[in-house]
């Protein structure tokens, strides 16, 4: 019989809950009988068997009774035994199988009444627990539903709540979160651990100053949704380029990003035409790299790859990413030269700061050198001014390559100090510099860049002399031929007094001289030069001591006023020198002198060329008449048109050889005779 009512062979009902098991009740105890126990044969047999001394006293006693009867050893006998053996036998097998049978039967009663209590309690038992069991069931069952109710209720309140939160906070713009945050901590709290309805009430106050939340989330929510993939890519990588997340941005931040995004995106349209690619052919990620640029970014990619032979439609990812990572070398490098040069790159005009992007940092490093040698500032530079200043840049670098082929030298051998120093320089400059250092037996690669700067300081000298004497002579140095403001430069101040004295001497202004002609001036200032220095030799003057001024005054002197200046001295038994300081350096007094003595000279000189031009003249007039007295006697020219035509070359042979004549007398107009004596 089992000991535990409720088994777990237990069956469950149809509602879920634990059905009555009977298994576990007893049956009723039936009431078997021991025949060896409890019926008398039984028990008879027993006593008899047992051959008890009870049994062998009646057998004894019933023998003794037959043989005293006389009938011992007889069937009787033994028969009367036998039934004593009996007699006495029955009641005790009587008695003890009633004894047993009443134990037995004692026994199943007892066994049966307790079963059937028990059973009863276990029915009881299993009643009230099955009850119970279904009671709990149904609690359990109820309260599980009541749970996931609440639990999906309140994670739904708590996703709800949860969206809310994130969704007013995570499309305020960042001043709308940093007021709500302001007011937040004016209060106490923090926007992290407020609940959703601190953070509404919140909400409310930042509505009632302008904010809608909701109508912000669906207007972002509508705004990212209708926009295309690579849109949506485009601007997600723009967010990330500016520390920003798109699920985190206002709805105002997204339009203004989307805003930005379509004017790049137009402006890459732009540059296609202007710079001849075709935006849809690029590769994607190509095309994707350079939405996500500003357009800054994007002019001054352009202008890269054209400068260094590319077409962006053709260009991968990588040469992109490159080309912006050189664009963004160049951008650091020019705001260390903001630094350096004191320039704000903020106030720069965009265009300007464009174009300087595009440079190589070398090229940025020599334009800033040159605009503040010629006292510009980056900042106040038009885009034109530095285009401008640019070419003038790849001019001297250009001019630079050529000098070193003209005067033997390498640039790329040169210190980065020494090319420096040359490339700031103006391409008149570096000519000046250039020949001024052969003229003083150098090399500007082997020279020092503080040797290269002194001359550089000369030849600006120089430069401001010219300035200087165009002002004092009335020409502009601007108009002057290019040849000759080179040459002009190389000379020192004092050969550039000297030749613009003589060019006015001679009535010549050096505006309108071409490069044959201030050659020929310089020619003769190299005579005079030499001429004085004969002189000297000759007459016994040093020129190197002689006062400066008198000494640049002679020089510009013709070679014959200098000789005629030199005899005046030596008739008066002085030499240059001793003359000049006779007359306290007086240039002028000097000059008179000369002069008058040159003019006495020149009226011998034009007499006798008077003298000489006139027999000439007459010998030719005389040639002339026979000329056309011969043709007037020639018969064989009967043509009035071919006789006219002959005499007619015949007076332009005469006036041709009589202007030769008239220009060796001194320039006197003796043509006009021809037409006076010949009609």
């Amino acid at each position: 019989m089992a000991d535990n009512i409720f088994n777990s062979s237990a069956t469950t009902g149809t509602n879920g809950g634990t059905a009555f098991n009977l298994s576990g009740l007893a049956d009723p105890t039936a009431m078997t009988v021991d025949p060896a126990k409890q019926t008398v044969a039984g028990q008879l047999s027993s006593v008899m068997g047992a051959d008890s001394p009870l049994i062998q006293r009646a057998r004894s006693r019933a023998m003794d009774a037959a043989a005293s009867r006389g009938l011992a050893n007889s069937s009787m006998a033994i028969g009367a035994a036998d039934a004593a053996a009996y007699d006495v036998a029955m009641p005790i097998a009587q008695q003890d199988a009633q004894t047993y049978n009443t134990v037995a039967k004692t026994n199943t009663d007892t066994q049966n009444q307790f079963s059937l209590n028990k059973n009863a309690q276990a029915y009881d038992l299993q009643k009230a627990g099955v009850a119970q069991d279904f009671t709990q069931q149904n609690m359990a069952t109820q309260q599980a539903n009541t749970l996931q109710t609440m639990g999906v209720q309140q994670q739904y309140t708590q996703a709800n709540a949860a969206q809310a939160q994130q969704y007013t906070l995570q499309n305020m713009s960042v001043d709308q979160q940093n007021t709500l945050a302001k007011m937040a901590a004016q209060q106490g709290m923090n926007l992290q651990t407020m609940n959703q309805q601190q953070i509404n009430d919140l909400a409310k106050m930042a509505t009632a100053q302008g904010y809608n939340m909701q109508t912000a989330a669906q207007a972002q929510q509508y705004t990212l949704q209708n926009m295309s993939v690579e849109q949506q890519n485009q601007l997600s990588t723009m967010a990330a380029q500016q520390g920003y997340n798109l699920q985190t941005m206002s709805q105002q931040q997204i339009n203004d990003l989307a805003k930005m995004a379509q004017s790049q995106t137009n402006n890459l349209q732009t540059l296609s035409t202007q710079y001849g690619f075709d935006v849809a052919r690029m590769d994607a990620q190509t095309r994707n790299t350079l939405t996500t640029m500003t357009a800054d970014q994007q002019n001054t990619l352009a202008k890269m790859a054209v400068s260094q032979g590319y077409n962006l439609q053709n260009m991968s990812v990588q040469q992109v990413n490159t080309l912006a990572q050189m664009a963004q070398s160049q951008s650091n490098n020019l705001q260390t030269l903001s630094t350096q040069y004191g320039f704000d790159l903020g106030k720069m005009d965009a265009q300007t700061r464009n174009t300087l992007t595009t440079m190589s940092a070398d090229q940025q490093n020599a334009l800033a050198k040159m605009a503040v040698s010629q006292g510009y500032n980056l900042q106040n530079m038009s885009v034109q001014q530095v285009n401008d200043l640019q070419k003038m840049q790849v001019a001297q670098t250009n001019n630079l390559q050529t000098l070193s082929t003209q005067y033997g030298f390498e640039v790329n051998k040169m210190n980065i100090d020494q090319q420096n120093a040359l490339q700031t320089m103006s391409v008149q400059q570096q000519n000046t510099v250039a020949n001024m250092a052969q003229q003083q037996g150098y090399n500007l690669q082997t020279m020092g860049a503080q040797q290269i700067n002194d001359l550089g300081k000369m030849a600006q000298a120089q430069t401001n002399n010219l300035q200087t004497l165009s002002t004092q002579y009335g020409f502009d140095l601007g108009r002057v031929d290019a040849q000759t403001q080179a040459t002009l430069q190389t000379m020192s101040v004092d050969q550039q007094n000297n030749l613009a004295k003589m060019a006015v001497s001679q009535g010549y202004n050096m505006q309108t001289m071409n490069a044959q002609q201030f050659n020929d001036l310089q020619k003769m200032q190299v005579a005079q030069q030499n001429n004085l220095q004969t002189l000297g030799t000759q007459y016994g003057f040093d020129v190197a001591k002689m006062d400066k001024q008198a000494a640049n005054t002679i020089a510009q002197m013709g070679v014959e006023q200098q000789n005629t200046l030199a005899k005046m001295a030596a008739q008066q038994g002085m030499t240059l020198d001793q003359m000049a300081a006779q007359s306290g350096y007086d240039i002028n007094k000097l000059k008179v002198q000369t002069a008058a003595a040159m003019d006495v000279a020149q009226i011998e000189a034009s007499y006798k060329n008077l003298t000489q031009g006139s027999a000439a003249a007459t010998s030719i007039m005389g040639k002339m008449q026979d000329s056309l007295n011969a043709l007037s006697a020639n018969k064989d020219i009967v043509d009035p048109a071919v006789r006219d035509q002959m005499a007619a070359d015949i007076k332009a042979n005469a006036a041709d050889a009589l202007n030769l004549v008239g220009a060796l007398a001194g320039n006197v107009d003796l043509t006009t005779y021809i037409a006076k004596v010949f009609p």
